[in-house]
């Protein structure tokens, strides 16, 4: 059964009327959601299809929630599994969760690859409120200190760090929001006083699924079109009225803790406005180019922004003012970004192989006067980590170069260049590097700009330096002769990806663990790289 489905069910067994009215808001919403059922076909190049897995043709991935760089959670939206992954989104692990089908999830929230927290409406039994696994989603317990008035309706919960946490849900028979804050990791839980909370507008909810976070600052939207923040991790609470802005749905993201963008629809009206004061005031954005918007996201602490919609994905690289297309991919919910490198797209399941949700790719590469075609050509670097590219071996001619993001340049992406040779900080739009011919091993941190051209021999010289390498092919040990003091040995697989390194190695070396294969090896001596391959039968 589907969100859509099951959103009637629960109107038929449910009498408490604020309940009605706030399903009646969230079905239109899903209804949308639910709308790119289909496969992917024509993909942008910066989002890649995944598949979570999710047993059930059609199934939306929901809730996502990125631990880091490499530990990834998706909720299963209309069945009870979850997916992880733990190698930045490439391939999945999905599991049932052991909960009834006649629970709603609005939220997730995962600390690690073992640890989350969902919020759970179960109207059938009264069994509503924060659950908690520690098995990767294989048992949830109901947190008892967070359970939420039966009356109540929760709508999310979220941690700011490993032990601060904070969960929202509708006014109960008391009049104020039910808001619960913990500081020790879930073990308890604290109802935030009402004195700390603004008075209640008539009729007045929370929203699901719509709200921030940006360290220790909190914001959720209301059904009164308020924008309720808190400065201290959901401790205590502001308002301020957003009515003014044009009715219709409404999103919103921010970069920081001033600055964020609030987008409203109307039909086909869709506005933009802006916030440099944390939501306090807002001002009209020009939007231009942009056929339809659901969803919005910031990547925390930049100026890019994104946008999601039936007509595509758009992206912008200064705040917002102005935007280009990422193409025909079509998402079925939110966009979700730990950092520059790091973000995901809800999407469907079109079968337990093939879909489930949308993976950035951000692909960093060398472009320049000498690289095949002229400033057409890119060379692209890899990533273990997702912060530092690398590029190894690279013959270069003499010339300029630079770094640029996603195979474009500004403002659809960033590109890093600096007059300084053979290292130096690349600012985006910087001067063309004045790279040297040579051979290079080439590295680049996409946060801080910093950048290095580090020359090696080619491997056809290791041998006219004095060294030697025996046996190759290796079966189990590698000797290496030199008449130069070796600092340093490292091998690398051919995709460029190192598996061993060590400081001050012995001559012989062991390397019967290695699979099969031709390795790259990199031998540093009186400060010198020298490069070489092997074979390991």
């Amino acid at each position: 059964m589907n969100c859509f489905r099951r959103l009637e069910c629960y109107i038929c067994s449910i009498t408490n009327s604020k309940l009605m009215r706030k399903i009646t808001i969230l079905k239109p919403l899903l209804a949308v959601l639910l709308m790119a059922t289909a496969p992917f076909s024509s993909m942008a190049q910066t989002f890649l299809q995944k598949s979570t897995g999710f047993p059930v043709n059609g199934t939306n991935s929901r809730n996502i929630s990125i631990v880091d760089d490499n530990v990834v959670w998706a909720y299963g939206g209309n069945t009870t599994y979850f997916s992880i992954s733990t190698d930045k989104g490439n391939t999945w692990t999905v599991s049932p969760s052991g909960l009834p089908a006649s629970y709603l999830i609005p939220d997730l929230a995962a600390l690690s690859a073992t640890t989350a927290y969902i919020a759970v409406n179960d109207f059938a039994n009264g069994l509503s409120g924060v659950y908690k696994t520690t098995n990767s989603g294989t048992l949830w317990v109901r947190q008892s200190t967070a359970a939420f008035d039966v009356n109540s309706f929760i709508n999310l919960v979220q941690f700011f760090d490993a032990s601060n946490g904070v969960a929202m849900g509708d006014p109960d028979d008391l009049g104020y929001f039910e808001i619960y804050t913990t500081a020790n990791g879930g073990d308890l839980w604290t109802r935030v006083p009402q004195t700390s909370i603004p008075a209640l507008l008539p009729g007045e909810y929370g929203l699901s699924s719509w709200y921030d976070q940006v360290g220790n600052t909190f914001w959720f939207m209301s059904s009164a079109k308020r924008l309720y923040k808190s400065l201290d991790k959901g401790l205590n609470w502001t308002s301020v009225a957003y009515d003014t802005l044009l009715p219709g749905s409404t999103g919103f993201s921010f970069s920081d803790a001033n600055k964020g963008l609030m987008y409203s629809k109307d039909g086909s009206n869709l506005n933009l406005y802006r916030t440099l004061d944390g939501g306090a005031t807002f001002t009209a954005v020009p939007l231009a180019g942009v056929s339809d918007i659901f969803s919005i996201e910031y990547i925390p602490g930049t100026t890019a922004v994104l946008l999601s919609g039936t007509g595509g994905v758009y992206y912008s690289n200064n705040d917002g003012n102005s935007w280009n297309s990422l193409g025909a991919t079509v998402f079925t919910g939110a966009l979700k970004f730990k950092n520059r490198n790091t973000g995901f797209g809800e999407a469907a399941t079109v079968s337990p192989t093939n879909g489930g949700i949308m993976k950035f790719a951000n692909t960093i590469s060398l472009i320049g006067a000498q690289i095949g075609t002229p400033w057409t050509t890119d060379l692209d670097l890899t990533t273990t980590d997702g912060t530092t590219y690398t590029l190894l071996s690279q013959v270069l001619q003499a010339g300029g170069l630079k770094f640029r993001q996603n195979h474009e340049w500004t403002p659809g992406s960033v590109d890093w260049g600096s007059a300084a040779f053979p290292s130096g900080i690349g600012v985006n739009g910087g001067a063309n590097i004045p790279v040297v011919a040579g051979t290079y091993d080439i590295t680049l941190n996409v946060l801080t700009g910093a950048y290095n051209f580090s020359e090696v021999l080619a491997v056809s010289d290791f041998e006219k330096v004095n060294f030697k390498l025996f046996p190759n092919p290796a079966d189990s040990f590698l000797t290496i002769h030199s008449q130069k003091m070796i600092t340093n040995v490292t091998i690398y697989e051919p995709t460029g990806k190192k598996i061993i390194e060590i400081d001050n190695p012995e001559p012989q070396m062991d390397v019967s663990k290695l699979s099969s294969g031709i390795y790259l090896m990199r031998v540093t001596a009186d400060g010198q790289i020298h490069q070489t391959k092997f074979i390991k039968k």
